[in-house]
């Protein structure tokens, strides 16, 4: 046990302790952007709907690698949340459907950093919110940062208006808050596909929504690289994408491939360091490219971001972890 929290090992392994200095070192900040697909990043132009891939192109290549991951079927928010966020399948937490989740008792990412006395923070719809309540700590607002000034709703808020709070509770926590894990979960996105489909057309509400979080993300990356801050890996995920008529919940190349971006300035994140012997760099190599391909899956976050932080891996996860985000610091 460590800390209360149950470590399996076999008779030649070690347990998966923290590392010494884990909980001083580094934090993960990831945004969720449900309804995001892939091809946002593949988009040419100057339209609204190439926002983001022309951002992508803007970061710090050395720093920054963009990966492909399917999203666990159904292809809904709470089932893959559930991934993101616990790294459990449907099929063993047997959450299905989008409608009133109550807080799950499985271990999560939140409960992990809650047993460990390490503070957390989570921004988004009451639903993602409620899936680990009573880990987080005492909040107030939307139910997930204090002094934010955002209401706390019933249902899913999916009016851009929301957001943009959210979006403002996000950028007050990364500013004022010492959480090791700051996750913020935005919604415009989804609404804009289900309510209007998917199209990156100038004026279209898919490609507003993009650029809106395009802007949002900016903002975002400036204050966690602001002097003195701790060091950050970021990661931008989505739970699961859109057919373009859109809608969710099946197994379609678009509903399934999402992407992750992960960026930590002045790191060589997915490579090794100058001087490896040339198997070391094919190895590198080859867990690289699976990565970009999109081999790994939404339950491979929760792990991977356990592991960024130096923390025990949630009890329940099945995942296994992203290696192509490790570099050699």
């Amino acid at each position: 046990y460590s800390a209360g929290i149950e470590i399996e090992t076999t008779s030649d392994a070690q347990p998966f302790l923290p590392a010494s200095n884990a909980s001083t070192s580094h934090r993960v900040v990831m945004v969720i952007l449900s309804g995001l697909r892939y091809d946002a990043f593949e988009q040419e132009g100057a339209a609204d709907g190439a926002a983001l891939a022309r951002w992508r192109e803007s970061l710090d290549a050395d720093g920054s690698l963009l990966c492909g991951l399917q999203a666990e079927v159904p292809t809904l928010g709470v089932p893959n949340w559930m991934a993101l966020l616990f790294g459990m399948k449907p099929e063993i937490h047997g959450l299905l459907g989008n409608r009133g989740p109550a807080e799950q008792e499985y271990s999560s990412l939140f409960s992990v950093l809650s047993e460990l006395g390490l503070p957390s923070t989570l921004v988004g719809t009451p639903w993602i919110v409620d899936l680990v309540r009573s880990a987080l700590p005492a909040l107030g607002g939307d139910g997930s940062v204090s002094a934010s000034g955002v209401e706390y709703e019933t249902l899913t808020p999916l009016s851009d208006d929301y957001d943009a709070r959210r979006q403002a509770a996000m950028i007050l926590a990364a500013n004022s808050t010492d959480a090791h894990l700051l996750v913020g979960q935005f919604s415009q996105l989804n609404s804009a596909a289900y309510t209007h489909g998917v199209a990156y057309s100038e004026g279209s509400a898919y490609a507003r929504a993009i650029a809106a979080k395009t802007a949002f993300l900016s903002e975002l990356l400036h204050v966690l690289n602001r002097p003195r801050a701790p060091p950050t890996t970021f990661l931008l995920v989505s739970d699961h994408g859109h057919l373009d008529v859109g809608g969710s919940g099946g197994a379609t190349k678009n509903e399934r491939h999402v992407p992750l971006l992960a960026l930590r300035l002045g790191s060589r994140i997915g490579e090794r360091p100058i001087g490896a012997s040339p198997a070391a760099l094919a190895t590198a190599q080859a867990v690289r490219d699976a990565c970009v391909r999109g081999e790994h899956s939404t339950v491979d976050v929760a792990p991977t971001v356990s592991a960024l932080l130096g923390l025990p891996v949630p009890r329940h996860a099945q995942g296994r972890f992203i290696e192509a985000l490790f570099d050699s610091n």
